[in-house]
């Protein structure tokens, strides 16, 4: 019992059917501050066990406790102030016990003890949404590195990374919502483990990352039949347009604007870039002034570790592009 406690006492008086028999009842009201430890383990899944504990300066010998089964005891919970983020149980339970007054004369006297509890359970929808799905979406985006090339290893860390910082900056957010314990909850739980399964999937990219490469340089030591079959497994995106944009500068970037804008492709077999996607990366540098060229370089079919020999058999074409206007056009070939 806390403070600003209030006693209210009155009797009432029933008499009974039974041998005529008259019951006098007393009633006490108390209203105070009560306070309780919490167990916070499952939270925010927790259920809260609420008691208050009555006892009398009377001994055992004077006075004993015994619970009406025929009038059970239940909650008022129409009069429950904090519905909003707590759910009241009607269900009340009581027990009896025995204490002895410690550090006092008194030692050897045993006081009854009446013990009244009931349950309050937190209503979770609020951390649901904000906590567990919002680190369920970071978790669930990091499985689209899976898509990635296994070439484009730093793509995937990078990826990776971003999200591991995403999720350790939002579990600080979250902490300030929390209460501040000594031990885990659920949630804690749950976003450190989030934490985990990222750094695990950083290392599982690393190696990927180290396997992949290492065997590119194993090619080198095949024989040729074998050496192609392999390139053709380890380099699957030499089957598909894969364009590096660069801009050109005469001097520099501080002297003045870029005059090209290059556009490297690499192919192994078939070329899948179309028209329709030329004539719109066109128009795009033109609108930026500057002029496309295109860059054709066809690969040796056969990897070697001579740099010379590699080049020579390294294939590059280069190619202008420029938008036909006809107005432009026109007066071009009228001065002519």
């Amino acid at each position: 019992m806390g403070d600003s406690l209030r006693d209210d006492k009155w009797y009432s008086i029933n008499k009974t059917n039974e041998n005529g028999l008259i019951e006098i009842v007393e009633h006490q009201k108390f209203k105070g501050t009560f306070w309780e430890r919490m167990e916070l383990n499952h939270f925010p899944y927790d259920v809260q066990e609420l008691s208050i504990s009555l006892t009398t300066p009377l001994t055992i010998n004077d006075i004993y406790f015994i619970e009406n089964k025929q009038k059970p005891s239940g909650v008022n919970r129409t009069v429950f102030s904090d519905q909003q983020s707590w759910h009241l149980y009607e269900h009340v339970e009581f027990s009896f016990e025995q204490h002895r007054e410690e550090y006092s004369l008194n030692y050897d006297q045993i006081h009854p003890v009446l013990i009244c509890t009931w349950h309050v359970g937190r209503k979770c929808g609020y951390y649901i949404w904000n906590a567990y799905f919002l680190i369920f979406l970071i978790i669930s985006a990091s499985l689209g590195t899976f898509s990635i090339s296994p070439s484009n290893s730093h793509g995937r860390l990078q990826i990776t990374c971003t999200l591991l910082l995403t999720s350790v900056t939002f579990r600080w957010v979250v902490n300030k919502s929390l209460p501040t314990i000594s031990y885990l909850t659920a949630l804690d739980i749950y976003a450190i483990a989030s934490i985990v399964a990222l750094c695990i999937m950083n290392i599982f990219h690393g190696v990927v990352s180290y396997l992949y490469y290492n065997q590119i340089y194993l090619v080198s030591y095949l024989t040729p039949n074998n050496t192609q079959e392999l390139q053709l497994s380890l380099y699957p995106e030499y089957f598909i347009c894969r364009i590096d944009h660069y801009v050109l500068y005469k001097f520099g970037p501080t002297f003045n604007h870029a005059d090209y804008c290059l556009s490297i492709e690499n192919f192994w077999k078939i070329n899948s870039c179309t028209w329709s996607f030329i004539s719109g990366f066109n128009r795009a540098c033109l609108n930026a002034g500057k002029t496309l060229l295109l860059t054709n370089v066809e690969l040796p079919k056969i990897m070697t570790n001579n740099i010379e020999e590699f080049l020579e058999q390294t294939k590059i074409k280069t190619i202008e592009i420029n938008r036909w206007i006809p107005t432009q056009n026109q007066s071009l070939e009228e001065s002519e």
